[in-house]
């Protein structure tokens, strides 16, 4: 296993999660199975190893982490175990520094915003099915999205309204940018925090 200092930082098991979300199988290009991931945390080294595979091929796919800047009370003593999704941690803080992700992008971000409202409007939809909505599942999933804009405006320059190149990790979250830019500005990314706040 490699050292820390060798590897990405992660902020938080949340983040960790998110990042198998948006990140596609190196062999097919298809999801990862984020739900089947598994991690395991070496205290010493401070690394965080991943476990998963992709949900078309079935081929296997490990990413190792440098963990050091992940709170010691979000592994609650284990070493090992399922990685959950955000919205279902005691805690929906994704990054408790003001410094921006160094594996996910400004783009990424605003992937993961769309995902966790989608995850918010599925189980209020499954809720008038079944039973009344578990409105606090609901609420810590829209408190997810609110921290994913949170993240993407990390990555602004305090006078510029528009995201620098170095906010963007790929060529095609780039090209996204170039594509559609007013989906990436300051203010539009403000507003959606602001109707997401209006929403409770």
């Amino acid at each position: 296993m490699s050292d820390a200092s060798e590897l990405a930082p992660i902020h938080s098991l949340g983040e960790a999660y998110l990042y198998t979300r948006v990140t596609p199988c190196p062999l097919c290009g298809g999801p990862l199975d984020s739900n089947e991931a598994w991690f395991h945390h070496d205290p010493v080294r401070r690394v965080l190893a991943l476990e998963i595979a992709c949900r078309l091929c079935e081929a296997p796919f490990d990413k190792s982490f440098d963990a050091s800047g992940v709170p010691e009370e979000e592994f609650a003593m284990l070493t090992s175990g399922p990685l959950a999704p955000p919205w279902n941690l005691p805690a929906q803080v994704l990054n408790h520094t003001p410094d921006p992700s160094h594996v996910l992008d400004v783009a990424d971000w605003l992937t993961l915003f769309t995902v966790a409202c989608e995850e918010a409007r599925i189980a209020g939809d499954q809720g008038l099915d079944l039973c009344p909505p578990d409105r606090v599942a609901i609420r810590r999933m829209r408190l997810v999205a609110g921290a994913c804009l949170d993240e993407a405006l990390k990555f602004f320059d305090e006078d510029n309204d528009l995201p620098p190149d170095s906010a963007f990790f790929s060529d095609a979250n780039r090209n996204r940018f170039w594509e559609r830019p007013q989906l990436f500005t300051r203010q539009y990314i403000t507003d959606l925090r602001f109707s997401l706040m209006k929403q409770g």
